[in-house]
């Protein structure tokens, strides 16, 4: 007959001191084993056979188990064995199991969908708008495994941001969940990709042209207006006036770094971290650029920001700010923005007859310049650019000195 255990008391544990350099075991029936170690240190094992072999079972140390945990992961060890399944190795898998989910979070794979976002060469203000949209699911959803992510929780969390009127956000989530769900399939994370059946649930609303000043007549207008507000407000002042001459992006003209410029030379070199297209982008300076830049250099040079925020010179000067320049001048937000400066330049370019729609669309940084210099010996393909340039400049200090109808009417013989 097999010998009868009396059951451990936490006294008796308690007590149990070691045996001489040797380790001590206590037997609690059912296969589970207190060890009391040389050094005092008591751990638990579990005692069982598989395959005919006798094994034991490490549980952990006494007393961060307790003697009633300890039964409890002895007898499941011992369940395990009896039908088959190795307890050491259902750990072992166990723990790896772990460790992928929580390798395999949403934000996880969403981490990995930015990372190569960025190494794509996408501008820092999409990588990092990205990972603010991440910050606005919910923690749980975030730490949950993809594998374990269904379309209701999708929806839930895009419907929470619709729910509060943040429409946009909803539609970048919506953005967000498509592109990790197609990595974690991509990744073999997942056998069905749910995020199929998001589309639809937000939906982004159609875009509106920028408002923008494009005859003539108004624009001169503008511009004597935009001229006069320099003399009492010279950074954001000089930042309209160059949106007027150079006509780029508002946020690629704000985040402008003097590092960017070589006024000798006259050109600014936007680097493709900040261009929309991601490719960089040669901006030639006709002389009156080159000469607002001299001044502007004076008061915000020779390093950082060429416009820098008024009192935070660590950050640039924001689109709002030039926003409400214009409504100071009496300019109203539905008839002309910073942006609609490019729409401006666009128009009266085009109608000047003077210069190739490539050429145009390209000192919009809308073409590849690769593919239009294909077209041109690299000398006149520069000249060409220098050229529209300063005609560009010579234009919008005619308009400003012309009454509007003269001004359009002279435009298409005006030269260089």
């Amino acid at each position: 007959m097999p010998r009868t255990v009396k059951p451990l008391s936490v006294a008796a544990i308690n007590s149990a001191k070691a045996n001489d350099g040797k380790i001590r075991k206590l037997f609690d029936g059912n296969g589970l084993q207190l060890w009391v170690m040389p050094d005092g240190a008591k751990y638990w094992r579990a005692d069982f056979r598989i395959d005919g072999k006798r094994k034991d079972f490490a549980i952990g140390a006494y007393p961060k188990i307790s003697l009633a945990e300890a039964r409890k992961a002895s007898q499941a060890a011992r369940a395990l064995a009896a039908v088959g399944t190795n307890p050491i190795a259902h750990r072992k898998a166990q723990k790896a199991q772990g460790k992928a989910s929580a390798e395999h979070t949403f934000e996880a794979v969403a981490q990995r969908v930015i990372g190569k976002a960025q190494s794509r060469g996408r501008t820092n203000a999409t990588v990092t708008k990205k990972k603010w949209i991440l910050g606005k699911f919910t923690p749980g959803f975030r730490a949950t495994p993809v594998s374990r992510i269904v379309l209701p929780s999708m929806k839930r969390e895009v419907e929470m941001q619709v729910g509060v009127g943040s429409g946009e956000i909803a539609v970048r989530m919506q953005s967000l969940i498509i592109e990790v769900f197609r990595r974690a399939s991509q990744d073999g994370l997942i056998t069905y990709n749910p995020a199929h059946d998001l589309k639809g649930i937000a939906e982004r609303k159609p875009s509106k042209h920028h408002p923008a000043i494009i005859e003539a007549e108004p624009l001169g207008a503008l511009l004597l207006k935009v001229e006069n507000y320099a003399q009492r407000n010279v950074v954001t002042g000089v930042a309209l006036q160059l949106m007027a001459l150079l006509y780029q992006r508002p946020g690629e003209l704000r985040q402008a770094n003097w590092t960017e410029f070589n006024l000798k030379t006259a050109v600014w070199q936007i680097p493709k971290e900040r261009m929309k297209m991601r490719r960089p982008h040669t901006v030639y300076l006709p002389h009156q650029a080159v000469t607002l830049l001299e001044k502007l250099h004076d008061l915000t040079g020779p390093n950082g920001y060429v416009f820098p925020a008024i009192g935070r010179g660590a950050r640039p000067l924001s689109e709002n700010t030039m926003n409400h320049a214009l409504r100071r001048m009496g300019v109203e937000s539905d008839e002309h923005t910073p942006h609609g400066f490019r729409a401006s330049a666009s128009t009266l370019l085009n109608a000047s007859g003077m210069f190739s729609e490539d050429m145009v669309e390209l000192s919009l940084s809308h073409r590849d310049p690769d593919k239009v210099r294909a077209a041109y010996n690299r000398g006149e393909f520069i000249k060409e650019r220098i050229r529209m340039a300063q005609w560009w400049a010579d234009y919008l200090d005619r308009l400003k000195g012309e009454d509007g109808a003269a001004g359009e009417r002279k435009m298409v013989s005006i030269r260089p």
